[in-house]
């Protein structure tokens, strides 16, 4: 069984990152169950996800919102 995932974390300088996790759990040699847990540090690529939001509904220059927006 693997559990994915994405968290934002606050580091002791307070500022968000975001990261990703795979848990998954597996059988020891003495045949007991374990979780071994991997975490990726991806704040680029989150803050990348955060940026092309507001693009998409902003002007990039005047950061007015844009027809889309008004639109909606």
């Amino acid at each position: 069984m693997v559990l994915h995932g994405e968290i934002w974390n606050a580091r002791k300088d307070v500022r968000a990152h975001l990261h990703t996790h795979d848990i998954s759990m597996v059988l020891d040699g003495a045949g007991e169950l374990c979780a071994i847990l991997v975490f990726s540090d991806i704040t680029r690529l989150g803050r990348g996800r955060v940026l092309s939001g507001i693009l998409a509904f902003h002007d990039a220059l005047t950061d007015l919102p844009n027809r889309n927006v008004m639109m909606d």
